[in-house]
């Protein structure tokens, strides 16, 4: 088959639609299809000599800047019009109601499309003001994106139940997870020491090792990290906790107030392998070399760090937000406390450093769990909705 990918943003900064984007096309790639991915044309100019190492073509869609998408839709979907016209592709795959699918829509019957959102495109929490649909301009176009595609794909089966109350119909929707390639995760045995970077490694000690992954934003709740820490040592129990990712800087000045220094440690976002891998093998040890993964998120499309976490035989610790619980299946994979609740999330921490044979119980459930979201998997899934729209058409 001849496959576009199609994302209206840079294929390198770390995210879930760009860990998506790249192992989709990797695995599409080496089962032998013809992969095309398609970006804005300024993002195509601005990292080309890094586009040129993937193992497809990239091709740039031209007015594809924020203003001339809003102002201007029409000569952005010109472009992409002129890109089918040029490629003759068997299939456009679209990441991102909006603005990506939206702009796609102009290929609606020419071409199968298929839609694959990423939360913030169709979820709304009005307390966090979050969601591309509080403007109820986007909604509109959201609603009218997802309806005229011919297959979405829900992360979960919560954003299933999302797409069918904005319309779409049953038949139209597939659940598939997003993919980690559970090979590059396997810990053969248990890990003593991983270096965070040049200016720190990690403790060697007999301490339970925590770990959190993921940028800061409010939807995150890692605001609640210092207070969790602060409960976990007065209990006087032995961890040291690792914070990694963008913008977690700002829990510094509380983890220094309530003099967590010694337990607690931010470390900046650990960025792309020099050979492309997301996540970086550097991340992957880090995974590797914890215990437990504390997830204290209050809103997730798919909380693509969990299935990592429990790919690295980690025991999880989260709580019961919409994505977390469409993963993690309490006392069985792991750990499930109520949103803000930080005496809840410290007392499970407490009960899985206290207890081993409880921590590493869930750290077997949750590897054997995530095989079933090994990238082979679900890479697989989409080559079927991409035969049987063919078939159909």
């Amino acid at each position: 088959m001849k496959i576009v990918v199609f994302i209206m943003g840079s294929l390198f900064k770390v995210g879930g639609y760009q860990v998506f984007t790249y192992n989709l096309l990797d695995h599409l790639t080496k089962n032998g299809h013809e992969t095309y991915l398609v970006v804005p044309e300024y993002e195509l100019n601005e990292n080309r000599s890094k586009y040129k190492l993937l193992p497809y073509r990239v091709l740039g869609i031209r007015w594809s800047k924020g203003k001339s998408v809003r102002y201007f839709p029409a000569l952005t979907r010109h472009g992409i019009r002129k890109i089918q016209d040029h490629l003759n592709a068997d299939i456009w795959q679209v990441v991102g109601a909006f603005p990506a699918g939206y702009l796609a829509l102009t290929l609606s019957g020419r071409v199968p499309i298929v839609l694959r959102s990423h939360g913030e495109d169709v979820q709304i929490d009005r307390s966090l003001g979050y969601g591309l649909r509080l403007d109820s301009n986007v909604g509109q176009r959201v609603e009218k994106t997802l309806c005229g595609v011919n297959s979405v794909v829900a992360l979960t089966k919560t954003m299933a139940a999302s797409y069918v109350d904005m319309g779409v119909d049953v038949a139209d929707i597939e659940v598939i997870a997003n993919g980690v390639d559970c090979q590059r995760f396997f810990v053969p045995s248990k890990k003593s020491e991983v270096n965070l970077g040049s200016n720190h490694t990690n403790d060697t000690s007999q301490s339970i090792r925590l770990l959190t992954v993921g940028r800061y934003h409010r939807k995150k709740g890692f605001n609640l990290i210092p207070q969790i820490a602060n409960l976990l040592k007065r209990a006087q129990l032995d961890f040291h906790w690792n914070v990694v990712g963008s913008g977690n800087d700002v829990l510094k000045d509380e983890i220094s107030k309530r003099e967590l220094n010694s337990k607690v440690k931010v470390f900046d976002e650990i960025g792309i392998s020099v050979d492309g891998k997301f996540p970086s093998d550097e991340l992957v040890e880090i995974y590797k070399a914890s215990d437990i993964f504390v997830f204290p998120s209050l809103l997730e499309g798919f909380p693509r760090v969990i299935v990592e976490a429990m790919s690295a035989s980690l025991a999880v610790v989260t709580t019961d937000a919409e994505g977390c619980i469409d993963v993690v299946t309490d006392m069985e994979t792991g750990l499930i406390t109520p949103k803000h609740d930080v005496v809840s999330m410290a007392n499970a921490i407490g009960l899985l450093i206290r207890d081993s044979t409880l921590r590493h119980k869930m750290a077997t459930s949750g590897r054997e769990e995530s095989l079933k979201y090994d990238w082979a998997k679900v890479v697989n899934e989409y080559e079927s909705i991409y035969k049987n729209l063919l078939l159909e058409g």
